[in-house]
């Protein structure tokens, strides 16, 4: 994962500084201070192993190095229905050009954490008797199977970063009079993580409400297409680091928790356009 962190870094700040000394194209950043933008897309996403803390008030125990996936929709009428465009792994952002090439944006990307269902796993703790009879007992890093009846742990509606990021747009080719633009997009952020967890520890547990889970930060680059000064398409490859100490386990009222930090790599497309309210005076 760090290695990939540092190629991503990397590229991004050395791919633009090649491309406009090499290309005769390059052509004068278009004029966006004081102009808007807003895209949607789709995301993809991997995760390092991570420690997942359980307690309550029968049990108090971790699962190390536990694996995980996303888990996106098949490809199918969801991704372009109206009505269901929710439902696959999305990402949206509405952003500001503090000038021609700086901007502050605010967005979600939905991404699924799905713990890895009968993976065997080493667990430290303890399971008390009154939680499960059968899984009863001290824990010091035996392997364990997780299995449905000792847990199912997913954020499945989901893994939701909700982040202020700052971008710098690089241009690096024109062509067609303009019509089409070639940049170079890197940034970073990060703010708070809302998750919803369905998890079941031992078959008791729920699908939990919308919470409050976390923080999150992480860097961001990739290409941006433009059109006619109006329209884009865009590939941005995300690295990442989560904090979660607040998962919500049996319900709010309930004093069962999780906790976890997980790193990760994300993917995505997307569609968008630029606006304005105002026009711009200098």
């Amino acid at each position: 994962m760090k290695k990939i962190a540092l190629f991503i870094v990397l590229l991004s700040w050395l791919g633009p500084t090649q491309a406009q000394s090499e290309d005769s194209g390059v052509k004068p950043m278009p004029q966006r201070k004081g102009s808007f933008y807003l895209y949607w897309g789709y995301n993809r996403s991997a995760y390092t192993r991570s420690d997942l803390h359980f307690h309550g008030p029968d049990y108090d125990f971790t699962i190390i190095d536990a694996k995980a996936k996303d888990r996106p929709s098949p490809w199918s009428s969801e991704y372009y229905n109206i009505n269901t465009l929710s439902i696959p792994q999305y990402v949206y952002r509405l952003g500001y050009y503090l000038n021609d090439r700086l901007c502050v944006s605010a967005g979600l990307d939905h991404m699924k954490y799905v713990m890895v269902q009968d993976q065997p796993a080493k667990v430290k703790g303890y399971i008390s008797s009154a939680a499960s009879a059968k899984y009863a007992g001290n824990y010091e890093g035996q392997s364990v199977v997780m299995s449905g009846d000792f847990l199912q742990f997913e954020h499945s509606d989901g893994l939701n970063l909700a982040t202020v990021d700052v971008s710098y747009l690089y241009p690096l080719y024109a062509m067609n009079k303009d019509k089409i633009v070639l940049n170079w997009n890197i940034g970073g952020g990060g703010f708070f993580m809302i998750t919803k967890t369905r998890s079941y520890v031992f078959d008791k547990g729920q699908d939990n409400k919308f919470h409050l889970s976390g923080l999150t930060a992480h860097l961001k680059a990739g290409p941006r297409i433009e059109f006619w000064n109006r329209f884009f398409i865009g590939a941005e490859t995300k690295v990442g680091y989560t904090l979660l100490p607040w998962i919500l386990l049996d319900g709010p009222e309930k004093p069962q928790r999780a906790s976890h930090k997980v790193a990760y790599i994300e993917g995505y497309g997307v569609a968008g356009f630029y606006f304005r309210f105002w026009k711009r005076k200098d």
